[in-house]
């Protein structure tokens, strides 16, 4: 009876050490499968690599323009005037063909933002200016234009032919950008208490101070539930906290008492910081509802 019993465990044994190894032998074909799967997957994506790298090669091939530069190279004495040469270089031209430089500005509202971000700003433009272009090389074509240092410009080529115009859009250019003073403006409001006295702080660096455009004035308007109740200049003397070779900080801790409204206990108060540069343009900086 014992050997009987003996028989049966070494048989079921037996059994359970084939199931083992079979279920062995499974796991790895699903391993290598899963390998498998995934160095296909692996060449897939180089495949859609190559592709869109040859089908960008393609595009930038069929493209008018292989290559498109400026260089500022003169400002007049008021920094108003901005002299600049142009630089197009195209992948194909015809034989003949005239180019032309098309420009026109791009003239901006009033740039405000408060603690959410930038409000959107009013644009306007100017009227289209066609300047044609002289030939360096076989594909190249430069020119000097004289544009008003104070705005942003769209632009565009233009080529003709006996035969055909074409016309492709280019990125245009920033000399708005460019000179803008380089400046950071930052407001702290510190306490606002029961009896309407308002604490805060006012930090203006102006950096790159050497640059063409600098900043010219910089005012603080407070408004308490939309009047205005104190004006002051930011950059004098007395606000001066330090001075370096290329860098200025202006900083102001500033009071305000309120009369409050009678059952206003939500006011609304509100700060704005107006910059004017050597240009005479006009940045706004905006904090509102700030308790």
């Amino acid at each position: 009876m014992k050997n009987k019993k003996d028989i049966i465990i070494v048989a079921l044994l037996g059994i359970l050490l084939i199931m083992v190894f079979n279920q062995g032998n499974k796991i790895n074909n699903i391993n290598d499968n899963y390998t498998n799967l995934s160095n296909q997957i692996y060449q897939m994506q180089n495949d859609i690599l190559n592709t869109n790298s040859n089908i960008n090669s393609l595009v930038e091939s069929k493209k008018l323009i292989q290559n498109y530069d400026y260089k500022i190279t003169k400002l007049d004495d008021e920094y108003k005037k901005a002299k600049l040469n142009v630089d197009l270089t195209f992948n194909s031209i015809a034989k003949g063909s005239k180019v032309y430089y098309v420009y026109r500005k791009v003239i901006y509202g009033d740039k405000v933002h408060n603690m959410d971000g930038y409000k959107d700003e009013d644009i306007t433009y100017g009227q289209w200016v066609k300047v044609e272009l002289e030939k360096l090389e076989a594909e190249n074509f430069i020119g000097e234009l004289q544009l008003d240092y104070a705005y942003n410009y769209e632009t565009k080529v233009i080529v003709e032919t006996n035969e055909e115009i074409i016309s492709e859009d280019l990125y245009q250019l920033d000399l708005y950008e460019q000179s803008k003073p380089d400046y950071d403006i930052n407001v702290n409001p510190d306490s606002y208490s029961s009896d309407g006295t308002f604490i805060y702080s006012i930090d203006l660096n102006l950096q790159d101070i050497n640059n063409d455009v600098k900043v010219k004035s910089a005012y603080c308007e407070v408004y308490y539930n939309d009047k205005i109740v104190n004006k002051f200049e930011i950059m004098n003397d007395k606000n001066l906290l330090e001075y370096e070779s290329d860098f200025i900080w202006y900083h102001i801790d500033g009071k305000e008492k309120f009369e409050s409204d009678e059952g206003d206990s939500d006011p609304n108060i509100k700060i704005v910081i107006k910059i004017k540069d050597d240009l005479g343009r006009e940045y706004i900086d905006e904090w509102d509802n700030i308790f």
